[in-house]
């Protein structure tokens, strides 16, 4: 029975893939495996002082970090911001 259910899930998949990718051969050679692309991710950056050389504060999505870009000489300006006092800064 399990090895019935497993022929039947490996079916659907590649029905799945031939349905996403036509039929198997590709183009040129290329096999539809070598060509997928990555999965791509969303980032947010957030201009603090409204200039692209300034400060920037990044957060990618579906992740609960942050990061800031912040040139040397604007440094001692930005130690008492308060996103900058939490921990992991």
């Amino acid at each position: 029975m399990r090895e019935r259910h497993l022929e039947q899930a490996e079916q659907v998949r590649q029905d799945r893939e031939s349905r996403r990718f036509g039929d198997g051969n590709g183009v040129n050679g290329w096999k539809p495996e070598e060509t997928r692309m990555a999965v791509g991710r969303a980032i947010s950056l957030f201009l603090i002082d409204g200039t692209p050389d300034g400060r920037v504060a990044c957060e990618l999505f579906n992740w609960t970090g942050k990061a800031f870009r912040i040139p040397r000489k604007m440094l001692k300006e930005s130690a008492d911001r308060f996103d900058l006092q939490r921990a992991g800064v």
